[in-house]
């Protein structure tokens, strides 16, 4: 399911994606999705990371309890 996603970027990184796009509009959507796909996957494993050591963390405090 896509859903719109709007943004707003400084003008040079603008200027650099409509240069690299060609000014092409659909490119320059594509590369725009690429990224934020790639940020939003490396975020799911850092918050698979911190959610790791959370439970970690926990059970390790259960233990010292008993």
């Amino acid at each position: 399911m896509k859903k719109k996603l709007s943004i707003t970027m400084d003008s040079d990184i603008n200027d650099k994606l409509d240069s690299y796009a060609k000014d092409n509009q659909k490119v320059k959507s594509q590369v725009i999705e690429l990224a934020v796909s790639k940020y939003l996957e490396k975020e799911h494993k850092k918050m698979t990371e911190v959610e790791e050591y959370l439970k970690q963390f926990v059970d390790d405090m259960q233990e010292d309890k008993k």
